[in-house]
């Protein structure tokens, strides 16, 4: 399946600050005006060290949910993308279009804070990952990798 983002002329996504990932599936699909009737009471957490940092910790629904923000890498930028509509032909290709660009993101968790090997704390790390694997190899790198293979040669026919 091909994925495709467009880009339509008319309207650029517009630049938000931050966008708050909950732990829970809302089944509706309309509209809702949450500016009006939803106003998060978030508090700043301590980190274990003392520090006051970028964790977080409120209720939604009754139920302890604890965050913490989460920014794009350096060059990189998180994008609120939307499904254009598709017909029967376009099964195989999906296409998005961008709604929303994110300054950060704020993950949150039931109980306890998201931890550094969770998912939703490490993709900014994975996304740099991907992009130094996908680049092209420097001659200085290409020359390390062909003395290491040589090395290894010759340890394992001795």
């Amino acid at each position: 399946m091909d994925i495709v983002l467009v880009e339509h002329p008319k309207a650029s996504a517009k630049t938000h600050k931050t966008a708050h990932c909950l732990p829970c599936t809302i089944h509706h699909t309309g509209k809702a005006n949450a500016k009006k009737y939803f106003e998060p009471l978030v508090q700043q957490d301590p980190q274990p060290d003392g520090d006051q940092g970028d964790l977080f910790s409120t209720t939604f629904r009754g139920r302890s949910i604890k965050g913490c923000q989460v920014q794009p890498p350096k060059g990189m930028k998180a994008l609120h993308l939307q499904p254009t509509t598709q017909t029967q032909s376009d099964i195989e290709e999906r296409t998005w279009a961008p709604v929303n660009e994110l300054e950060t993101l704020t993950m949150w968790k039931l109980e306890s804070h998201p931890q550094s090997n969770d998912a939703a704390v490490t993709w900014p790390q994975a996304a740099v990952v991907a992009e130094e694997a996908h680049a092209p190899m420097t001659s200085e790198a290409m020359e390390e990798l062909e003395a290491f293979h040589k090395q290894q040669m010759a340890n394992g026919s001795s």
